[in-house]
C-alpha cells in the first residue's frame, strides 16, 4: 500500500478448494493462485479491525461489510458463501490486495438483514495466527 489512506472497496470469497496459497509464517506477503473463481461481494462499506492479543500469540479479527442490494439474487449469492469456512480477498482503493484467513485458519462468514432501509450486514469474527497478508 502507498502512504495514502486506502479503504476496502470490494471482497471476494473463496471456498478452501478454490485457491492455492503459498505463504510462510512471519512473512507479510502471500502468493495466491486461483483454481476456481470466487464470489465477488458488492459491498458498499467495510471495516476491518486486526488487534494483536494481549499475550501476542494471535490476532483478533473483526470484519463488517454492508451490502445495500437486498434482492433475492443478492441473498442467493450470500447464501453461497455464508455459514461456511473460506478465504476472503480484500481489494483496496489503492490497488493493493490482502488475504484474510488461510487454509489452516479459514474465516467463517455470516450475515443478517437489518436496518431501515434494509441492508445485509456481513460479519467475520475470530482469531488468526497473523495479520491479513498482502498478495504478491
Amino acid at each position: 500500500m502507498n502512504d495514502k489512506h486506502s479503504a476496502i472497496c470490494h471482497l471476494i470469497f473463496y471456498e478452501l478448494s478454490a485457491i492455492s496459497i503459498q505463504s510462510r509464517i512471519g512473512v507479510p506477503t502471500a502468493k495466491l493462485t486461483i483454481i476456481t473463481e470466487g464470489i465477488k461481494l458488492p459491498v458498499t462499506s467495510t471495516s476491518l479491525s486486526e488487534v494483536r492479543s494481549a499475550n501476542g500469540s494471535f490476532v483478533d479479527i473483526e470484519l463488517s461489510a454492508k451490502i445495500t442490494d437486498t434482492s433475492v439474487s443478492s441473498e442467493d449469492m450470500l447464501l453461497q458463501c455464508s455459514y461456511r469456512y473460506g478465504i476472503l480477498e480484500l481489494h483496496y482503493t489503492d490497488g493493493s490486495r490482502k488475504l484474510l484467513g488461510s487454509k489452516q485458519s479459514p474465516v467463517f462468514l455470516t450475515y443478517e438483514k437489518s436496518g431501515i432501509p434494509a441492508a445485509f450486514i456481513l460479519s467475520v469474527k475470530g482469531t488468526q495466527p497473523e495479520y491479513a497478508k498482502f498478495i504478491s
